[in-house]
């Protein structure tokens, strides 16, 4: 092979390296997990550590996995502000937000309550029914609680043992 035949391929293989590296870099940059940040985020670890950890124990419902429902009572009479200021009061955000804490077994849910800084009513349980209406009754329902529209919501879970039963523990928080 001539001298300039050489350089000619080491050009080539150079600029197919630079090219596969190339798009190796894009590749993963696409892949990665960049997103816009919203303002409007709770991470589920921290928020159902804040419900474990109430400090008042008369009212601290949720031991681990286990909900005591002697206590969840005793929480559920207290006011909506007040069960905002013992589970979220940590949790700084530049919207307003109202907050529906329900346990759902199958298609029934057994026991809500809300919580809220200001009262919003963002949250319908069902048709007709506001989170905070009726506070902790039973309700049969065919679609579950959500948001009214035109705000942000996030909703989070967890499985939890109440009156010898696995059920799930949810928290859908609504955002304006």
């Amino acid at each position: 092979m001539k001298k300039s035949q050489l350089i000619s391929m080491d050009f080539v293989m150079t600029f197919v390296v630079f090219i596969f590296a190339l798009s190796i870099f894009f590749f993963s940059l696409g892949n990665s997990a960049i997103a816009p940040d919203s303002g409007f985020d709770v991470s589920s670890e921290l928020l159902f550590n804040r419900m474990e950890q109430i400090s008042d124990k008369q009212i601290n419902f949720l031991d681990g996995a286990r909900i005591n429902s002697t206590k969840l009572v005793r929480f559920i009479v207290l006011n909506p502000t007040t069960r905002f200021e013992y589970l979220f009061s940590d949790f700084e955000s530049r919207y307003k937000t109202e907050v529906c804490v329900y346990l759902e077994n199958k298609n029934e849910i057994l026991k809500y309550f809300n919580a809220y800084k200001e009262p919003i009513d963002m949250i319908d349980v069902k048709p007709g029914i506001k989170c905070g209406d009726e506070t902790g009754a039973f309700v049969k329902v065919s679609n579950y609680p959500k948001c009214l529209s035109g705000s942000e919501a996030i909703m989070l879970s967890k499985p939890v043992l109440y009156n010898n039963e696995i059920v799930s523990l949810k928290v859908l928080l609504c955002a304006k």
